[in-house]
């Protein structure tokens, strides 16, 4: 529910565009939905990014998708994570050589664990991560 300033009412968000990002089961709200009295929801957070994609990973290339996984924690920081997973299976890939690389800078090199996630990378502010892997132009 949101109070919208124009109507001085409180409405239900009905127009969620990107369903792929969840909170506790339930669809994130994000700027551009549409609220039960036609308001369109302006962003005053910058927590987190959503790029809408084809799937519930974006593309990689060669079958492969990525999930991404972000957490803030008690202590101020940011975690962030990346689960690369069979394009038509949605199964992990265990031992798939990558890199990750935060908008600070921080770069990790690894290779995908047994469930398909690369390593944690933290900041003590939220930064954007991008992941790539051999091949790959991203």
């Amino acid at each position: 529910m949101v109070s919208c300033p124009k109507c001085s009412g409180v409405y239900p968000i009905i127009g969620v565009r990107v369903r792929s990002m969840t909170f506790g089961g339930r669809a994130v709200a994000t700027e551009g939905d549409k609220t039960a009295c036609g308001a369109t929801l302006i962003a005053s957070q910058g927590m987190a990014t959503v790029e809408p994609t084809s799937g519930a990973g974006g593309s990689v290339g060669a079958g492969k998708s990525v999930v991404t996984q972000t957490t803030a924690q008690d202590d101020g920081t940011y975690r962030g994570r990346f689960q690369l997973v069979d394009d038509k299976t949605r199964a992990p890939i265990p031992n798939h050589p990558y890199t990750v690389t935060s908008a600070d800078g921080q770069t990790i090199q690894g290779t995908t664990d047994a469930s398909g996630h690369t390593d944690w990378i933290s900041s003590q502010q939220a930064s954007s991560l991008s992941f790539s892997q051999p091949g790959s132009d991203a």
